[in-house]
């Protein structure tokens, strides 16, 4: 049998659209640099490195740049060094006691003269003659040869009896000790000042009440050296006998001098 013509065969489906790739995302920015730490003991902190910028991502937009780090704060300053302690001071030399001054013992005559109401006590005596020992720069204690009606006044109870000789300003020695000044005789007159000038005076006596060895020598004080009613024993000062410190009367009117010792 004759068969009549095929059908056409029906057209395959059409394959379906691959779908497109899905775009990339940016690559984020990189965060920006942390600033510098600031510099201990008080150096300057460095600034902070600007931060990297970020890299593009594929297909995504520039990264932002970084922030720049922020720069670091001055580091404190160090703390001043404790300032030293100062040093102890050296101990001062001990001061001599009752301005005790070592060596040989100074004696001079004052170069003023005045009368007892010019002096006015045995206490302003002392006084006449540390002043001018001062004057003169000269250290130490210094009490005038005298005495009142009063025992305990005179040099051999009141003064220091030195070991030491007993010499002038210029260096003459005098006595060797004090039992040698009171012996009755000096190896040299007290007619030299306490800058070591000798006094020159016609008259040349000295206010004393006091015999050779350093003894009250009684009642005639011209009223405790306040007054120039009565008289006293005086010394010549160009004397070396025992008239030194006692020649005799002296009517209290008269100027005379003060004879004084370094204790």
């Amino acid at each position: 049998d004759s068969s009549g013509p095929g059908g056409g065969g029906s057209g395959g489906s059409g394959g379906v659209a691959g779908s497109g790739g899905t775009a990339g995302t940016g690559g984020s920015a990189a965060a920006g640099g942390m600033g510098g730490a600031s510099g201990m003991g008080g150096a300057s902190g460095g600034g902070g490195m600007a931060g990297a910028g970020g890299m593009a991502g594929a297909g995504g937009m520039a990264g932002a740049g970084g922030m720049a780090g922020a720069g670091g704060a001055a580091g404190m300053g160090g703390m001043g060094g404790m300032a030293g302690s100062g040093g102890v001071g050296g101990m001062g030399g001990a001061g001599g006691i009752g301005g005790f001054v070592p060596g040989p013992r100074l004696v001079f005559v004052t170069p003023g003269a005045s009368t007892p109401a010019d002096i006015g006590s045995l206490e302003f005596a002392d006084f006449i003659c540390q002043g001018v020992a001062s004057d003169a720069g000269l250290g130490g204690t210094f009490l005038a040869w005298l005495s009142t009606d009063d025992p305990t006044t005179a040099p051999a109870s009141r003064f220091t009896r030195s070991a030491q000789p007993y010499v002038l300003a210029d260096g003459t020695q005098i006595a060797a000790d004090w039992e040698d000044l009171v012996d009755g005789t000096l190896e040299a007159p007290i007619n030299i000042d306490g800058r070591g000038n000798l006094v020159v005076d016609p008259a040349g006596t000295a206010w004393t009440n006091t015999t050779a060895a350093g003894e009250s020598a009684g009642p005639d004080d011209c009223d405790d050296w306040s007054s120039t009613g009565g008289f006293t024993p005086a010394g010549e000062i160009n004397e070396t006998s025992s008239f030194w410190t006692d020649v005799g009367n002296l009517f209290c009117d008269n100027d005379s001098h003060l004879y004084c010792f370094q204790q």
